[in-house]
């Protein structure tokens, strides 16, 4: 699901971020990073009818320091030359469905973007920890262990942010984000970039 979604989402961002003009309809695009209990970045398309309504499909990937990882697990010498990205972590992907109102403010340049709705998200977490080293400086993590893939799982996300397009086919937005599921609940600041048709 991952893949063609993410796939999806790349080509609708060049597509829709190109410019193309739309008469009293906005379509653009958002890419930026969440920083909260989880971390990681998101994408995403909006959306916006003349009468104001928004409707977005977005991408999120969250991670975060496992919960479980014993105290003394090393991620190794190596893993400091990609940056930790191999190493033990909680993962959260959710796949967003939005809708919401575009509320303007006096400034045409700036409005609150009021948005919610629902989140597929698939959990996944390392378990099963073993020692596999005692070495004060190992080459690699000192732990073995597999990852665990939950369902996807139904939930909520809440996602008030205020944009600022500061060109016609450029802005910024920024505001605070909530994720909530069965499996683990994701919330933070998000901050993005806007590209696209921004304003008439």
């Amino acid at each position: 699901m991952k893949r063609p979604f993410l796939i999806l989402c790349l080509t609708l961002i060049v597509v829709l971020g190109s410019g193309q003009e739309a008469k009293n309809s906005l379509f653009y695009s958002n890419v930026g990073v969440n920083i909260g209990n989880y971390y990681g970045f998101q994408v995403g398309l909006n959306y916006v009818s003349k009468s104001n309504y928004i409707f977005g499909i977005a991408y999120f990937d969250h991670e975060k320091k496992p919960m479980n990882r014993p105290e003394d697990y090393s991620i190794g010498f190596i893993s400091l030359f990609d940056f930790g990205q191999n190493t033990a972590r909680d993962h959260l992907r959710s796949y967003l469905f939005t809708g919401g109102y575009l509320l303007n403010t006096q400034n045409k340049n700036i409005r609150w973007c009021l948005t919610a709705g629902l989140a597929f998200s698939v959990f996944s977490h390392p378990t099963g920890w073993e020692k596999i080293n005692d070495n004060l400086f190992p080459l690699t993590e000192n732990y073995s262990y597999t990852v665990s893939k939950s369902k996807a799982a139904l939930g909520l996300i809440i996602n008030p942010k205020l944009e600022w397009a500061f060109f016609k086919y450029f802005g910024i937005s920024a505001g605070p984000y909530l994720i909530l599921n069965a499996k683990s609940n994701s919330f933070g600041i998000e901050f993005n970039y806007l590209i696209g048709q921004l304003i008439n």
